[in-house]
Protein backbone atom coordinates (compact mmCIF):
# COMPACT_ATOMS: atom_id res chain seq x y z
CA UNK A 1 0.00 0.00 0.00
CA UNK A 2 3.03 2.42 0.56
CA UNK A 3 4.31 1.66 -2.47
CA UNK A 4 0.86 2.59 -4.43
CA UNK A 5 0.94 5.28 -2.42
CA UNK A 6 4.35 6.30 -3.18
CA UNK A 7 3.87 5.86 -6.89
CA UNK A 8 0.44 8.12 -6.82
CA UNK A 9 2.40 11.19 -5.22
CA UNK A 10 5.14 10.45 -7.93
CA UNK A 11 2.63 10.98 -10.57
CA UNK A 12 1.09 13.82 -9.00
CA UNK A 13 3.67 15.25 -8.56
CA UNK A 14 4.70 15.35 -12.29
CA UNK A 15 1.30 16.43 -13.33
CA UNK A 16 2.59 19.46 -10.92
CA UNK A 17 5.44 19.68 -12.66
CA UNK A 18 3.88 20.44 -16.15
CA UNK A 19 1.12 22.33 -14.65
CA UNK A 20 3.76 24.51 -13.38
CA UNK A 21 5.74 25.00 -16.97
CA UNK A 22 2.20 26.62 -17.81
CA UNK A 23 2.13 28.22 -14.89
CA UNK A 24 4.32 29.70 -12.64
CA UNK A 25 7.84 28.38 -14.22
CA UNK A 26 8.65 26.70 -17.50
CA UNK A 27 9.98 23.70 -18.01
CA UNK A 28 13.17 22.68 -19.91
CA UNK A 29 11.93 23.29 -22.90
CA UNK A 30 10.09 25.80 -22.89
CA UNK A 31 12.50 27.97 -20.73
CA UNK A 32 15.60 28.66 -22.43
CA UNK A 33 17.90 26.81 -20.03
CA UNK A 34 19.59 29.76 -18.12
CA UNK A 35 22.84 29.13 -16.31
CA UNK A 36 22.38 30.75 -12.46
CA UNK A 37 23.96 34.10 -14.02
CA UNK A 38 21.21 34.32 -16.19
CA UNK A 39 18.66 33.32 -13.77
CA UNK A 40 19.42 35.87 -11.28
CA UNK A 41 19.14 38.74 -14.08
CA UNK A 42 15.76 37.97 -14.59
CA UNK A 43 16.59 35.77 -17.95
CA UNK A 44 17.59 39.39 -19.30
CA UNK A 45 20.44 38.16 -21.20
CA UNK A 46 19.52 38.07 -24.68
CA UNK A 47 22.25 41.16 -25.32
CA UNK A 48 24.47 39.53 -23.06
CA UNK A 49 25.63 36.16 -23.87
CA UNK A 50 29.18 36.80 -23.60
CA UNK A 51 29.78 33.16 -21.47
CA UNK A 52 29.77 29.85 -22.39
CA UNK A 53 26.69 28.88 -19.80
CA UNK A 54 24.49 31.70 -22.02
CA UNK A 55 24.50 29.64 -25.34
CA UNK A 56 20.75 29.17 -24.67
CA UNK A 57 19.73 32.76 -24.46
CA UNK A 58 21.54 33.68 -27.59
CA UNK A 59 23.97 31.24 -29.49
CA UNK A 60 25.41 34.55 -31.47
CA UNK A 61 26.92 35.43 -28.09
CA UNK A 62 29.39 32.77 -28.67
CA UNK A 63 31.62 35.30 -30.55
CA UNK A 64 32.37 37.51 -27.21
CA UNK A 65 34.47 34.50 -26.08
CA UNK A 66 37.95 35.15 -25.83
CA UNK A 67 38.96 31.32 -25.24
CA UNK A 68 37.60 27.51 -24.43
CA UNK A 69 34.75 27.57 -21.64
CA UNK A 70 33.01 25.63 -19.61
CA UNK A 71 29.86 25.75 -17.36
CA UNK A 72 28.19 22.85 -15.01
CA UNK A 73 24.98 23.67 -13.22
CA UNK A 74 23.21 21.98 -10.33
CA UNK A 75 19.92 23.31 -9.42
CA UNK A 76 16.83 22.54 -6.85
CA UNK A 77 13.54 24.11 -8.69
CA UNK A 78 10.26 25.06 -7.26
CA UNK A 79 11.32 24.30 -3.77
CA UNK A 80 8.16 23.59 -1.36
CA UNK A 81 5.93 21.73 -3.01
CA UNK A 82 2.61 20.54 -0.88
CA UNK A 83 3.84 17.01 -1.65
CA UNK A 84 7.61 17.54 -1.10
CA UNK A 85 8.32 16.49 -4.75
CA UNK A 86 12.09 16.76 -5.77
CA UNK A 87 12.99 18.44 -8.66
CA UNK A 88 16.07 18.86 -9.57
CA UNK A 89 18.22 20.31 -13.14
CA UNK A 90 21.42 19.41 -14.40
CA UNK A 91 23.43 21.66 -16.86
CA UNK A 92 26.59 20.94 -18.73
CA UNK A 93 28.28 23.07 -21.59
CA UNK A 94 31.47 23.75 -22.68
CA UNK A 95 31.95 26.32 -25.82
CA UNK A 96 35.11 27.38 -27.63
CA UNK A 97 36.20 29.95 -30.47
CA UNK A 98 36.80 27.82 -33.76
CA UNK A 99 40.12 29.26 -36.19
CA UNK A 100 40.59 26.47 -38.58
CA UNK A 101 37.92 25.54 -40.14
CA UNK A 102 34.76 27.74 -40.04
CA UNK A 103 36.06 30.86 -38.53
CA UNK A 104 33.87 31.63 -35.14
CA UNK A 105 32.70 29.68 -32.34
CA UNK A 106 31.54 26.37 -31.25
CA UNK A 107 29.57 24.82 -28.07
CA UNK A 108 27.55 21.63 -26.99
CA UNK A 109 25.92 21.33 -24.15
CA UNK A 110 23.50 18.82 -21.96
CA UNK A 111 20.76 20.04 -19.79
CA UNK A 112 18.06 17.83 -18.25
CA UNK A 113 14.82 18.88 -15.75
CA UNK A 114 14.67 15.44 -14.12
CA UNK A 115 11.07 14.97 -11.42
CA UNK A 116 12.83 11.66 -9.21
CA UNK A 117 12.55 8.86 -11.40
CA UNK A 118 8.68 9.51 -12.36
CA UNK A 119 9.18 12.23 -15.60
CA UNK A 120 12.49 14.04 -16.77
CA UNK A 121 13.34 16.46 -20.05
CA UNK A 122 16.63 16.06 -21.92
CA UNK A 123 17.94 18.49 -24.68
CA UNK A 124 21.33 18.20 -26.06
CA UNK A 125 22.52 20.79 -28.20
CA UNK A 126 25.03 21.61 -30.40
CA UNK A 127 25.78 25.45 -31.29
CA UNK A 128 27.53 27.64 -33.76
CA UNK A 129 28.42 31.28 -33.94
CA UNK A 130 29.93 33.92 -36.30
CA UNK A 131 30.66 37.33 -37.11
CA UNK A 132 28.60 38.03 -40.14
CA UNK A 133 29.27 41.82 -40.60
CA UNK A 134 30.88 44.53 -38.26
CA UNK A 135 29.49 44.40 -35.23
CA UNK A 136 26.59 42.00 -35.91
CA UNK A 137 26.68 38.14 -34.90
CA UNK A 138 24.60 35.26 -36.13
CA UNK A 139 24.16 31.65 -34.34
CA UNK A 140 22.69 28.38 -35.02
CA UNK A 141 21.35 26.17 -31.98
CA UNK A 142 20.32 22.25 -32.95
CA UNK A 143 18.83 20.60 -30.25
CA UNK A 144 17.82 17.05 -29.43
CA UNK A 145 14.92 17.27 -27.15
CA UNK A 146 13.32 14.26 -25.27
CA UNK A 147 10.58 13.90 -22.73
CA UNK A 148 9.84 10.10 -21.22
CA UNK A 149 7.98 8.87 -18.04
CA UNK A 150 8.31 6.35 -15.86
CA UNK A 151 6.83 3.20 -16.68
CA UNK A 152 5.23 1.30 -14.05
CA UNK A 153 1.87 -0.23 -12.90
CA UNK A 154 -0.04 2.97 -13.48
CA UNK A 155 1.20 3.85 -16.85
CA UNK A 156 0.96 0.46 -18.14
CA UNK A 157 -2.55 0.84 -18.26
CA UNK A 158 -3.14 3.77 -18.99
CA UNK A 159 -3.99 4.54 -22.45
CA UNK A 160 -2.15 7.93 -22.67
CA UNK A 161 1.22 5.70 -22.99
CA UNK A 162 0.23 3.06 -25.61
CA UNK A 163 2.32 4.53 -28.11
CA UNK A 164 5.28 4.65 -25.62
CA UNK A 165 6.40 6.12 -22.64
CA UNK A 166 8.76 8.73 -24.11
CA UNK A 167 9.07 11.01 -26.93
CA UNK A 168 11.77 12.56 -28.86
CA UNK A 169 12.36 15.35 -31.19
CA UNK A 170 14.82 17.82 -32.90
CA UNK A 171 14.49 21.71 -32.39
CA UNK A 172 15.96 24.64 -34.15
CA UNK A 173 16.72 27.84 -32.76
CA UNK A 174 18.13 31.01 -34.21
CA UNK A 175 20.47 34.43 -32.72
CA UNK A 176 21.75 37.41 -33.54
CA UNK A 177 23.76 39.50 -31.80
CA UNK A 178 24.61 43.33 -32.35
CA UNK A 179 27.24 45.59 -30.67
CA UNK A 180 25.98 49.63 -31.64
CA UNK A 181 28.72 50.60 -29.74
CA UNK A 182 31.24 49.90 -26.57
CA UNK A 183 28.15 50.85 -24.40
CA UNK A 184 25.12 49.36 -26.40
CA UNK A 185 24.48 45.82 -27.08
CA UNK A 186 21.37 44.61 -29.06
CA UNK A 187 19.93 40.62 -29.21
CA UNK A 188 17.18 38.60 -31.03
CA UNK A 189 16.86 34.61 -30.25
CA UNK A 190 14.09 32.78 -32.34
CA UNK A 191 13.91 29.83 -30.41
CA UNK A 192 12.10 26.27 -31.53
CA UNK A 193 10.79 27.82 -34.86
CA UNK A 194 10.36 24.69 -36.49
CA UNK A 195 7.80 23.95 -33.35
CA UNK A 196 8.99 20.06 -32.21
CA UNK A 197 6.23 18.09 -31.26
CA UNK A 198 6.94 16.10 -27.82
CA UNK A 199 3.46 14.56 -27.48
CA UNK A 200 2.65 11.28 -25.73
CA UNK A 201 -0.72 10.11 -26.92
CA UNK A 202 -1.31 13.10 -29.24
CA UNK A 203 -0.18 16.24 -30.80
CA UNK A 204 2.48 18.61 -27.93
CA UNK A 205 4.49 21.15 -30.35
CA UNK A 206 6.48 23.03 -28.79
CA UNK A 207 5.76 27.29 -29.19
CA UNK A 208 7.65 29.25 -31.19
CA UNK A 209 9.03 31.99 -28.87
CA UNK A 210 11.04 35.28 -29.73
CA UNK A 211 12.82 37.48 -27.25
CA UNK A 212 14.30 40.69 -28.12
CA UNK A 213 16.94 42.71 -25.42
CA UNK A 214 18.58 45.54 -25.22
CA UNK A 215 21.86 46.04 -22.39
CA UNK A 216 23.79 48.95 -21.54
CA UNK A 217 26.90 48.69 -20.46
CA UNK A 218 28.57 50.49 -17.20
CA UNK A 219 32.05 50.80 -15.88
CA UNK A 220 31.47 48.52 -13.42
CA UNK A 221 28.62 46.10 -14.48
CA UNK A 222 25.59 46.24 -16.74
CA UNK A 223 21.52 46.74 -16.96
CA UNK A 224 19.94 44.53 -19.29
CA UNK A 225 15.89 44.71 -20.28
CA UNK A 226 14.29 41.55 -22.47
CA UNK A 227 10.94 41.46 -24.30
CA UNK A 228 9.51 37.63 -25.27
CA UNK A 229 6.46 36.89 -27.40
CA UNK A 230 4.80 33.95 -28.51
CA UNK A 231 2.04 32.16 -26.73
CA UNK A 232 2.51 35.04 -23.77
CA UNK A 233 4.12 38.38 -23.51
CA UNK A 234 7.07 38.74 -20.84
CA UNK A 235 9.19 41.02 -19.78
CA UNK A 236 12.74 41.09 -18.18
CA UNK A 237 14.77 43.11 -16.64
CA UNK A 238 18.30 42.56 -14.86
CA UNK A 239 21.49 44.60 -13.73
CA UNK A 240 24.90 42.87 -12.72
CA UNK A 241 27.64 44.95 -10.50
CA UNK A 242 30.69 43.81 -9.60
CA UNK A 243 32.78 44.29 -6.71
CA UNK A 244 36.77 44.64 -6.71
CA UNK A 245 36.46 42.89 -10.24
CA UNK A 246 35.92 39.75 -8.76
CA UNK A 247 32.48 40.14 -7.24
CA UNK A 248 29.25 40.12 -8.88
CA UNK A 249 25.77 40.76 -7.73
CA UNK A 250 22.96 40.20 -9.48
CA UNK A 251 19.17 41.84 -9.46
CA UNK A 252 15.97 40.59 -11.97
CA UNK A 253 12.46 40.97 -12.31
CA UNK A 254 10.46 38.67 -14.84
CA UNK A 255 7.04 39.89 -15.90
CA UNK A 256 4.41 37.57 -18.06
CA UNK A 257 1.29 38.82 -19.22
CA UNK A 258 -0.85 35.79 -17.50
CA UNK A 259 0.43 37.17 -14.19
CA UNK A 260 3.53 35.10 -13.30
CA UNK A 261 6.35 37.10 -11.78
CA UNK A 262 9.08 36.52 -10.23
CA UNK A 263 12.14 38.39 -8.63
CA UNK A 264 15.55 36.67 -8.26
CA UNK A 265 19.11 37.45 -7.18
CA UNK A 266 22.65 36.20 -7.35
CA UNK A 267 26.17 36.70 -6.55
CA UNK A 268 28.92 35.04 -7.61
CA UNK A 269 33.15 34.74 -7.16
CA UNK A 270 35.85 34.99 -10.02
CA UNK A 271 39.40 32.83 -8.72
CA UNK A 272 41.67 33.05 -11.68
CA UNK A 273 40.34 30.70 -13.98
CA UNK A 274 37.59 29.61 -12.06
CA UNK A 275 34.10 31.96 -11.27
CA UNK A 276 31.48 30.63 -8.56
CA UNK A 277 27.89 31.79 -9.12
CA UNK A 278 24.61 31.48 -7.65
CA UNK A 279 20.82 32.32 -8.16
CA UNK A 280 17.80 32.10 -6.26
CA UNK A 281 13.97 33.09 -7.70
CA UNK A 282 11.20 33.41 -6.06
CA UNK A 283 7.57 33.27 -7.57
CA UNK A 284 5.37 36.55 -6.69
CA UNK A 285 2.64 35.98 -8.79
CA UNK A 286 0.58 33.19 -10.30
CA UNK A 287 1.44 30.54 -8.41
CA UNK A 288 3.36 31.75 -4.94
CA UNK A 289 2.97 28.68 -2.25
CA UNK A 290 7.11 27.51 -3.32
CA UNK A 291 9.85 28.92 -1.91
CA UNK A 292 11.99 29.64 -4.69
CA UNK A 293 14.52 27.52 -7.10
CA UNK A 294 18.27 27.82 -6.69
CA UNK A 295 20.97 27.39 -8.94
CA UNK A 296 24.56 27.01 -8.55
CA UNK A 297 26.68 27.30 -11.61
CA UNK A 298 30.76 26.43 -11.62
CA UNK A 299 32.71 27.88 -14.68
CA UNK A 300 36.02 27.03 -16.09
CA UNK A 301 38.11 28.81 -18.48
CA UNK A 302 41.05 27.15 -20.03
CA UNK A 303 44.55 27.86 -21.25
CA UNK A 304 46.61 31.15 -19.87
CA UNK A 305 44.69 32.54 -17.07
CA UNK A 306 42.77 35.60 -18.92
CA UNK A 307 43.09 38.05 -16.39
CA UNK A 308 41.39 40.32 -18.74
CA UNK A 309 38.15 38.88 -18.79
CA UNK A 310 37.98 39.12 -15.20
CA UNK A 311 39.13 43.32 -15.43
CA UNK A 312 36.14 43.01 -18.03
CA UNK A 313 33.25 42.46 -15.41
CA UNK A 314 34.30 45.83 -14.21
CA UNK A 315 34.46 47.73 -17.20
CA UNK A 316 32.35 45.91 -19.59
CA UNK A 317 32.32 48.49 -22.18
CA UNK A 318 36.54 49.35 -22.46
CA UNK A 319 36.31 45.05 -22.43
CA UNK A 320 33.95 45.69 -25.54
CA UNK A 321 35.90 48.51 -27.11
CA UNK A 322 39.10 46.45 -26.88
CA UNK A 323 37.68 43.31 -28.49
CA UNK A 324 36.34 45.09 -31.61
CA UNK A 325 39.17 47.07 -32.26
CA UNK A 326 40.92 44.04 -32.08
CA UNK A 327 38.35 42.31 -34.66
CA UNK A 328 38.90 45.47 -36.91
CA UNK A 329 42.61 44.79 -36.47
CA UNK A 330 42.90 40.88 -37.97
CA UNK A 331 40.22 42.55 -40.60
CA UNK A 332 42.74 44.61 -41.68
CA UNK A 333 45.58 42.38 -41.23
CA UNK A 334 43.42 39.43 -43.64
CA UNK A 335 42.30 42.63 -46.13
CA UNK A 336 46.69 43.10 -46.42
CA UNK A 337 47.76 39.64 -46.78
CA UNK A 338 44.78 39.32 -49.21
CA UNK A 339 46.18 42.25 -51.35
CA UNK A 340 49.36 41.04 -51.07
CA UNK A 341 48.37 37.69 -52.56
CA UNK A 342 46.41 39.33 -55.34
CA UNK A 343 50.00 41.51 -56.47
CA UNK A 344 51.76 38.15 -56.45
CA UNK A 345 49.16 36.43 -58.79
CA UNK A 346 49.69 39.22 -61.40
CA UNK A 347 53.03 39.18 -61.34
CA UNK A 348 53.21 35.38 -61.61
CA UNK A 349 50.91 35.87 -64.64
CA UNK A 350 52.44 38.77 -66.44
CA UNK A 351 55.66 37.16 -66.37
CA UNK A 352 54.06 34.14 -68.07
CA UNK A 353 52.65 36.68 -70.88
CA UNK A 354 56.15 37.58 -71.01
CA UNK A 355 58.21 34.83 -71.87
CA UNK A 356 55.70 33.32 -73.85
CA UNK A 357 56.02 36.48 -76.48
CA UNK A 358 60.25 36.24 -75.51
CA UNK A 359 59.80 39.48 -73.90
CA UNK A 360 62.05 40.43 -71.12
CA UNK A 361 60.47 40.07 -67.26
CA UNK A 362 58.77 42.56 -65.29
CA UNK A 363 60.76 44.38 -62.92
CA UNK A 364 58.77 44.87 -59.40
Amino acid sequence: MERDENKVSLLAAAAALLFLSAASARASFTDSGYAARQAAMGQAFTAIADDSGSVPANPAGLVNLSGPELTAVYGKLYQGLSDNSDIGRGYFGFASPVKRWLPGAAAFSWDETRLTEAYAETSFSVSYATRAWRGLATGLTLKYLRKGYESDSYTAVDPLFSGGYSKAALGVDLGAHYRLSPKYTFGLLLRNINRPDLGIGGKDALPAQGRLGAAYWLRNGVVSLDAGFGEDFELALGAEYVLHHKYPLRLGLNVNDDARRNVSFGLGARMASFGLDYSFTLPIGGVQDISGSHLLAFSMRFGRADAGFYAAQADPAAAAQLRDALAALKAAEQRERDREREILDLERRLLEKQRAVGGPAPSR
